[in-house]
């Protein structure tokens, strides 16, 4: 029996936003906060390598090590790569333009996670597994409390907080230790195939993989879905 569902944040519960669009904007905003403090002939382009460089690293070290690379963390390497030194201040102001770009342009909630979030909430334990990235989860809470769903959760999980990023196997056993449910009564939902749905395997957990466009299920995965809507036909 299902007692506890869990669900993946970036293209399951909100879609992520454009590379591009991501890529530009951050850019942008760690130059401007490197003017504010006086560092005035940092090189555009050496900024984007950089952050490029910074994003690799930290999307390696979740997939192929299960730890998490924090946005102080990435600060300080791209900081390091600039060969810029700050002060506790300018390192505030750094890490403030750096973080909070979903406040100010907040991604979409995929379609119909309202609707299954309050549906479900009233059957199961709810909670989020999510690989922050760049985003720490003291930003991506307050986004989801301004959407209205942050209610509907028993327990939200973000690797920067915790130190573990999917597919690791203990952030999985710490989501369920602390919704006190037994794997083989909890099913994850997301949509990549190697943090979600092998990290749930290695768990022992059920999986279900959202992927909207992919017309064979993955072989890893107990149920495949294209919309969410699809989950009141398995849960």
């Amino acid at each position: 029996m299902i007692k506890a569902v869990t669900f993946d944040f970036w293209d399951t519960l909100y879609k992520a936003p454009t590379s591009t669009d991501f890529i530009t904007k951050r850019v942008n905003d760690i130059k401007t906060a490197l003017i504010n403090c006086d560092f005035n002939n940092i090189d555009e382009n050496n900024i984007k390598d950089n952050f490029k460089k910074c994003w690799k690293a930290a999307y390696k070290r979740q997939r192929e090590e299960g730890l998490d690379m924090t946005p102080n963390e990435q600060v300080d390497f791209i900081l390091n790569k600039l060969n810029i030194k700050v002060n506790k201040e300018q390192w505030k102001t750094i890490y403030h333009a750096y973080t909070a770009f979903l406040l100010e342009k907040r991604p979409e909630l995929n379609t119909d996670v309202i609707k299954i979030l309050s549906s479900f909430s009233e059957k199961y334990k709810l909670a989020v597994i999510c690989n922050t990235g760049v985003t720490p989860g003291v930003i991506l809470k307050e986004v989801m409390k301004l959407d209205d769903i942050y209610k509907y959760f028993d327990l939200l999980v973000f690797s920067n907080e915790i130190g573990w990023a999917k597919p690791n196997v203990k952030i999985f056993e710490y989501t369920l230790q602390n919704l006190e449910v037994k794997n083989t009564n909890a099913i994850h939902i997301g949509d990549d195939t190697t943090t979600d749905i092998e990290g749930a395997k290695r768990a022992q957990m059920k999986s279900i993989w959202l992927a909207p466009n992919a017309k064979e299920p993955h072989e890893d995965c107990n149920y495949h879905i294209q919309s969410l809507r699809e989950l009141t036909n398995i849960l």
